[in-house]
């Protein structure tokens, strides 16, 4: 169905590509990612590339003395030195003019050459260019050779920040780009040394370009032996230019080479991860070139031009500025570039030092807030303080500390970042000739209009471009501190960009299936990895993983690895193997995670029941799974008597008296080194979670490895990529059931994948909630509509702030709309979002995403990556897991061709593809977000002896959401009594399930076939409490 028609029943499927939108800008903005490398290694990839800035900086130096030089009638050595300000101009300009033809050259060679090709190609020119320059007989030659220089110049800026980008490890790559930077400040100084040498010399300026054709040499012989980008290689690959699996396997032996041993174990993952990226390429040639200026790569190119505004050329006038200022003699204003090269390097080194601590933006803002100061500054001194020489060194000093704390180091860094893969070498190079075009026109122009009208226009000039900088950086530029490059794509918003078609891109009118707008997300490729392998495949830097919210007791990341796999080796010890199924019978703890885990970590089936669940409830689940060993606390051991299972009680806190739980002390005391290493292939069976279902019945929903760890990856771990704060310093509260499939993919996966702290509640009180969000200063709290409302009600009794919170979540059953508002006037600083995912999709489906400009609280969000949806009139639909256990007539009522599951919702897409819930067709209660089953609570009540028919459904209610209703008919002369019927299931049930109202009947209303009409049922009772 089309956006805006009317809305019916919802159907869910798992994809494993689709065209694809970016979702928009996140509220929260920050970070995530990290990876293992070694320091040694991941030092080479950047030095040969940055010696490329090294020489752009070395010129920059180098020319500040060598126009002294070269104008000089007794020092130039030339009969030719007596130039205009024109020739001046195209002899400072003349590289930057080369570097323009080398962008440009680059927007044509760059994707064909590759990063190390073209940085190869630079070394070459920058030889040619440095010895043309330093022999040249005539003008003309050494304008030739300043413009060879130049096409060196613009291909190693354009190739060295996407190489170094590319190869270097996410949590360092501002510093090596920044460093980059440092590189070009530290030439800088080496120009100016090499200035203030050879100034006094007759020809003086020929060694000055001289001296740096042996650098260029050991850049080209580095650039040699380093390996070619592995992200080039894979893109290549994806556009048909050669064989996947080879690409593959040379990217990753690329990336061992990169990032040395210590990331072999993880190479592959990178791969699978940027083929993600690239995974809607569709083996296209190569890109358009009006796909530069099209979507987010139009929004990258705007950031990437936004950052440029000419002002390094004020450093080729340094000299200059500084003669004019009171160092008449050549050799004193070169040597005060010296100490100016010192200011910049030193400032360089701070920027590097705090760029992936304090984040691009930041930086940006205050540099070039002090970049505006300073050139106005400067242009006052020669209209109106002329008399205070001081001024124009303090301003001049002023102007480079803080370009060297944003624009230098930040532009280059942002620009190699922002734009996406495909089209990364051809927006690169657009960037980059607008940065050496706006350079080239102020440097060619600052000579002439210095002689024109002096120099306080042009200075004025270049402050009211860093002013219009500053505004576009704080209203555009995003932040992308600690982002891998695929998720700094993700980042980049498009909504700016106007729609091609009334019909959006992720909805078909075809065939009316619904696309996610997230970007296809690879699972894992190697048929044998298992979910306790990737989960723990993730490098962080978390340290506290669990916490108990009452006693503070805690179980550290350091220490979590090694407990699973202690319990994995007494699991293995006491016989326990892939064969078994394990049942989990356990309340919130924090040892849960470690029980779940162990259990996946053997090869064993696990499975979990509520703890309060009664005797007959178990062994109703026991004959359908056949359990062999079960995990429980104390207080359950006599209901699970006579089952003729082996039991093992659990303590509630890691610190326990080893005598009162002696097998489990057995268990986790075993030698994590005796743990096995079972083949555990992503098809097995990992779980067996039971839920109503889409057909009313209990079922046991049979999930493998593959099913939850596309949970990790396209639920918890795609969330925490869209948001802001550094994942592992999140803190999570956890008041929902660890034994329902919405808290196990939070608490006992996806979070610990994260490195995020798990603060856990034994049961949820509100007040406890309140005391736990403040003293661990929660920042995230994943909840369901009962506990919102308590919440509300907290705010209005005790008057409680919880300042700490960033985001609440809300799930597993439905809220009411003025629960949402109610709960946003009473924390406003809080971010709502909702979700909707089922047991049968383990957990994944949708979940909101709030923007700056787009706020769905109502809605449950956006489907998840690979996800498709259909909303339809026929009651037909597919199961992402093998099925349901032992139930193929229950798996074929729920599942029908090409992978549809039928949600049994009813529901709608708006025009921006968010999910709206509006009624549920199918039959389970959600009560307080615990499925209950009208079938079984038929079963018990009608074998009441005075009941003769029944049929249970569900009624809203404001605070559980919904809660079992019985229709009952007795038979005749009975006194049976409300009270009678509910005390009567009590009994019998857990006591989330009880029946809460009873309506007597005359007759239940039935269809033809028999199936009771349970809609009619709630019309009856809304009209009854009408009247």
């Amino acid at each position: 169905m089309a956006p805006g028609a009317n809305s019916d029943r919802l159907l869910a499927r798992d994809v494993t590509s689709s065209e694809i939108e970016n979702p928009r800008q996140p509220l929260i903005n920050g970070v995530t990612s990290s990876e293992s490398y070694s320091a040694t290694a991941a030092i080479l990839p950047f030095l040969f590339p940055a010696l490329g800035g090294l020489l752009y900086g070395y010129d920059i130096g180098a020319t500040s003395g060598a126009k002294i030089s070269l104008q000089s009638s007794s020092l130039s050595g030339t009969t030719w030195y007596n130039l205009s300000s024109l020739e001046i101009g195209l002899v400072v300009s003349g590289s930057l003019y080369g570097a323009l033809i080398g962008s440009a050259l680059a927007f044509t060679i760059a994707d064909f050459l590759g990063r190390r090709r073209e940085l190869l190609l630079s070394a070459v020119l920058y030889f040619v260019g440095a010895l043309l320059t330093a022999l040249a007989p005539n003008f003309p030659v050494m304008v030739i050779g300043r413009f060879v220089y130049g096409t060196g110049i613009g291909l190693a800026m354009h190739a060295a920040p996407m190489y170094i980008a590319e190869t270097c490890p996410t949590q360092i790559r501002g510093r090596l780009i920044s460093l980059k930077e440092f590189f070009i400040v530290f030439g800088m100084l080496l120009g100016y040394i090499s200035g203030s040498i050879f100034v006094d010399l007759i020809g003086g300026w020929r060694y000055m370009y001289a001296t740096s054709a042996p650098i260029c040499l050991i850049m080209g012989v580095g650039m040699w032996w380093l390996p070619p980008s592995p992200r080039w290689l894979l893109l290549c690959a994806i556009q048909g230019k050669g064989s996947l699996p080879h690409a593959k396997e040379v990217a990753i032996t690329c990336l061992c080479r990169l990032r040395g041993a210590a990331f072999s174990s993880s190479a592959s993952e990178q791969v699978d991860l940027i083929l993600d990226e690239l995974s809607y390429v569709d083996q296209e040639k190569q890109a358009a070139f009006t796909e530069i200026f099209r979507g987010k790569c139009l929004k990258a190119l705007i950031i990437g031009a936004g950052l440029v505004t000419g002002q390094p050329s004020v450093l080729y006038y340094a000299a200059t500025i500084l003669q004019s200022a009171g160092f008449s003699a050549a050799s004193d204003a070169t040597r005060v570039s010296i100490l100016l090269g010192l200011l910049k390097l030193i400032m360089t080194g701070v920027a590097v030092l705090v760029v992936d601590r304090l984040g691009r933006r930041p930086l940006l803002i205050g540099g070039v807030s002090g970049i505006a100061i300073s050139l106005f500054l400067l242009s006052s001194y020669y209209t109106l303080l002329k008399a205070l020489p001081s001024v124009a060194v303090i301003a001049l000093l002023l102007y480079v500390g803080c370009y060297q704390l944003s624009f230098g180091p930040i532009g280059w860094l942002m620009i190699s970042e922002i734009f996406p893969l495909r089209l990364r070498g051809r927006g690169l190079s657009i960037a980059v000739l607008v940065n050496f075009a706006s350079n080239a026109l102020v440097t060619f122009a600052f000579s002439p209009l210095e002689a024109l009208v002096g120099n306080w226009y042009s200075l004025r000039w270049l402050g009211v471009i860093a002013i219009a900088s500053l505004l576009f950086i704080f209203f555009i530029v995003p932040e992308t501190k600690g982002l891998t490059l695929e998720e700094i794509e993700a980042k980049i918003p498009i909504e700016a960009i106007p729609r091609q078609s009334p019909t959006p891109g992720f909805f078909s009118p075809e065939t009316g299936i619904y696309r996610s707008k997230h970007r296809p997300a690879a699972l894992p490729q190697d048929p044998f990895v298992d979910l306790v392998s990737y989960v723990f495949s993730f490098p962080h830097q978390g340290v506290t993983a669990l916490v108990d919210s009452r006693s503070g007791a805690s179980i550290a990341y350091a220490e979590l690895r090694g407990m699973v796999r202690s319990l994995a080796a007494g699991l293995s010890r006491v016989g326990i193997t892939s064969k078994d199924v394990v049942l989990v019978m356990l309340p919130n703890s924090i040892l849960f995670p470690v029980v779940f885990l162990g259990v996946l970590s053997v090869g064993a089936v696990f499975s979990t029941i509520n703890p309060l669940s009664s005797a007959e409830e178990i062994k109703k689940q026991m004959s359908l799974c056949r359990f062999t060993f079960i995990f429980t606390v104390p207080n359950n051991v006599a209901k699970l008597g006579g089952l003729g299972v082996k039991i093992v009680t659990v303590p509630e806190e890691p610190e326990f008296d080893a005598h009162k739980f002696v097998l489990f002390n057995s268990l986790i005391s075993s030698d994590p080194n005796d743990a096995p290493r079972p083949v555990i292939r992503q098809t097995d069976t990992a779980a067996i979670l039971f839920s109503s279902g889409t057909t009313g019945a209990s079922k046991g929903v049979v999930l493998t490895h593959r099913n939850l760890i596309a949970t990790v990856k396209l639920f918890v771990r795609l969330e925490a990529s869209q948001y802001g704060s550094e994942s592992w310093r999140n803190v999570y509260l956890t008041a929902i059931p660890m034994f329902h499939v919405y808290g196990l993919s939070l608490f006992s996966m996806g979070l610990l994948s994260l490195g995020s702290t798990i603060v856990v509640m034994r049961k949820f009180d509100v007040g406890e909630s309140v005391r736990a969000i403040d003293a661990f200063k929660v920042t995230h709290f994943p909840t369901v509509p009962p506990i919102m409302t308590a919440l509300i009600r907290a705010k209005g009794a005790t008057g409680c702030r919880l300042q700490s919170l960033v985001q609440v979540s809300c799930g597993a059953a439905p809220i009411a709309p003025k629960t949402i508002h109610d709960f946003l006037k009473a924390f406003p600083h809080v971010d709502f979002i909702q979700g909707y995912g089922l047991t049968e999709s383990a957990a994944v489906g949708t979940r909101g995403f709030n923007t700056i400009n787009c706020r769905r609280h109502i809605s449950v969000g956006l489907l998840a990556p690979n996800m498709q949806a259909k909303i339809i009139d026929l009651e037909t639909g597919s199961c992402l897991p093998p099925g349901y256990l032992n139930d193929d007539n229950a798996t074929s009522s729920a599942i029908i061709e090409d992978g549809w599951l039928k949600t049994g919702d009813i529901a709608y897409f708006d025009e921006d593809g968010y999910l709206y819930i509006l009624d549920r067709l199918k039959e389970t209660i959600k009560y307080k977000g615990f499925q209950i089953a009208p079938a079984d609570l038929e079963t018990l009540l009608i074998a009441h002896p005075d009941i003769v028919d029944v049929a249970v459904t569900a009624a809203k209610n404001e605070e559980a959401g919904e809660i079992p209703v019985a229709f009952v008919v007795t038979r005749s002369g009975s006194k049976l009594s409300s009270t009678d019927v509910i005390e009567f299931v009590a009994k019998q049930v857990t006591p989330y399930k009880k029946v809460r109202e009873v309506v007597f009947v005359n007759s239940i209303p039935r269809s033809p076939a028999g199936k009771t009409l349970r809609r009619k049922l709630r019309d009856t009772l809304a009209a009854s409490r009408i009247e």
